[in-house]
C-alpha cells in the first residue's frame, strides 16, 4: 500500500496572562520527531481550502516575565486524534491543558496520577541540562477527518501565566492504516528469531568510524544511528517516525559489559522524545529502543 503523508493543523494564538506567545511567521524549523514546524501567531486560515498531504504542526515559544524563554507548546492533528505538547526547560509540578472546556492535567503535588489521555514526563527521567524537554502531552480521539473543526486551548503551568490557542482541524487527504512498531539502533543482533525476546546493541568500536542500522519488527531497516564521542543522533528513514503522543519514545543506555536481554523501562538513562545530540557518555555497548509507527 503506497505511503502516504500525515495531514497539516493550523492554528492561531491568543496571548492571555503573565505567559505570552513571542513568535516569528513562517519560520521553519525541525522538531526532535523530524515533523516541520512552523512558528506563527496566527496559523493560515485555510482549512476549508482542501485536505493536506504534507507533515507539518504549529509551534511557538512560551515566554515568562520579560522575555523569557521557558519552553514551547506543539498542536498537531494526525487522522485520529489532536496532540498537544507542553514543552520547558525546566521541571513543572503542574500542567494543566483544558480543550473546549474539558480539562487534561498532571498535578505532582495533588493528584499524582495523570488525568485519561495524558502521557508526563516524570523529572526523574529528565537529564539536567538537555536543554528543552518534553513533560506532557495530551492526545485527544477526533471524532472524524473533517476539515476546520475548532478547538479552544488553555494552557496553565504552575508558577503562573496561561495562554489561550485556537486550533482548526486539517482533514487528511487519504486514508491510511497506522502500522506501530518496536525498533533497536545497532550493529550487533541477538535472538532476531524469538519474537518479543529480539534486540540489538550499539558498540562502540563505530564511535565515529560509521553508522550501525535502526531495524523495526526485528528485521526491517527504517533508518541509521551515528554514534561520536558519546553523542547518538538517530535519522528515521521515509515516513517512519517516532511514536504519536508517547513521551518516551526513544530510550537510551551506556553499557559497561554486553547486555543479555532487553532492558527494562526505569534502566534507561535517557528516556524522551529526542533524536538528536543524545549524550549517552563513554561506554563500550548501548541500547538504543524507540517506539516508531507508520502512516501505510
Amino acid at each position: 500500500m503506497k505511503r502516504k503523508m500525515f495531514l497539516l493543523g493550523s492554528l492561531a494564538l491568543i496571548v492571555a496572562g503573565s505567559i505570552f506567545w513571542s513568535c516569528q511567521k513562517d519560520e521553519i524549523l525541525m522538531n526532535p520527531d523530524g515533523v516541520m514546524l512552523k512558528n506563527a501567531l496566527i496559523g493560515l486560515d485555510d482549512c476549508d481550502d482542501g485536505c493536506i498531504t504534507t507533515i507539518q504542526q504549529y509551534q511557538s515559544d512560551l515566554i515568562k516575565g520579560v522575555g523569557v524563554d521557558v519552553g514551547d507548546i506543539q498542536v498537531h492533528n494526525t487522522k485520529q486524534n489532536l496532540i498537544v505538547k507542553v514543552i520547558s526547560d525546566d521541571y513543572v509540578a503542574s500542567i494543566r491543558v483544558t480543550i473546549n472546556d474539558v480539562e487534561y492535567y498532571y498535578d505532582k503535588e495533588k493528584d499524582p496520577v495523570a488525568s485519561t489521555n495524558v502521557t508526563y514526563s516524570e523529572p526523574s527521567t529528565v537529564a539536567p541540562n538537555k536543554g528543552k524537554i518534553l513533560r506532557m502531552t495530551v492526545t485527544l480521539p477526533l471524532a472524524a477527518n473533517v476539515s476546520c473543526t475548532e478547538f479552544k486551548i488553555d494552557v496553565e503551568v504552575d508558577g503562573g501565566g496561561k495562554a489561550e490557542v485556537i486550533y482548526k482541524q486539517y482533514e487528511w487527504c487519504e486514508d491510511c492504516e497506522i502500522r506501530e512498531e518496536t525498533a533497536f539502533g545497532g550493529d550487533i543482533s541477538v535472538g532476531v528469531n524469538e519474537p518479543g525476546n529480539w534486540y540489538y546493541y550499539l558498540t562502540a568500536e563505530l564511535d565515529g568510524t560509521g553508522q550501525a542500522k535502526v531495524w523495526a519488527g526485528q528485521d526491517e531497516e527504517i533508518g541509521t544511528v551515528v554514534l561520536s564521542g558519546g553523542i547518538i543522533n538517530i535519522t528515521l528513514n521515509g515516513d517512519w517516525k517516532l511514536k504519536d503522543g508517547e513521551a518516551e519514545s526513544v530510550k537510551v543506555q551506556g553499557l559497561n559489559d554486553i547486555p543479555t536481554s532487553r532492558l527494562q523501562g526505569n534502566e534507561y538513562s535517557y528516556k524522551g522524545t529526542s533524536l538528536t545530540d543524545i549524550d549517552a557518555g563513554a561506554y563500550p555497548f548501548y541500547m538504543i529502543h524507540l517506539d516508531v509507527e507508520i502512516c501505510e
